[in-house]
């Protein structure tokens, strides 16, 4: 199996995008703050990614505690991981990027697909680009920041 990436499907009433080859299957809500929800070993059946038993991923309000809306996964924490002030602004716990929507494009060839998705604060003038890829058959989840 080639590695090949699949859009047209909802998981927890947000658009998802699955990613996967023979060997991972990875499952991204980019309207989540580009929530990568699941990284799973096929060969084991097995999600690497802690789950947290009590809530699944749902939008949070822009300002939310990060500790009661994590869902587990993996969320970009930018542009902090405390509260801290920008410019007489008080930022969020655990950033921006992880409560607000991003942007997401996805490509492939015959030997590997990928999601560049996008994030945008909205406080502090940043943006952060990541891109997710799987090649071939390889076991390896390759992650470009930008």
């Amino acid at each position: 199996m080639s590695a090949r990436v699949t859009r047209a499907w909802s998981l927890y009433e947000s658009p998802a995008l699955l990613l996967e080859n023979a060997a991972l299957r990875v499952t991204i809500l980019p309207e989540l703050g580009g929530h990568l929800f699941e990284l799973v070993d096929k060969a084991a059946d097995r999600n690497l990614l802690w789950v947290n038993p009590r809530t699944t991923p749902r939008r949070a309000p822009y300002g939310a505690n990060f500790d009661d809306w994590w869902s587990g996964g993996w969320d970009e924490i930018f542009p902090t991981g405390d509260q801290a002030m920008l410019n007489g602004e008080r930022l969020p716990y655990m950033g921006e990027l992880w409560s607000v929507p991003w942007s997401a494009e996805v490509g492939s060839t015959g030997d590997r697909a990928w999601i560049f998705a996008t994030g945008l604060a909205t406080m502090a003038p940043a943006r952060l680009e990541r891109t997710v890829e799987l090649r071939e058959d390889e076991p390896v989840l390759y992650v470009r920041y930008g």
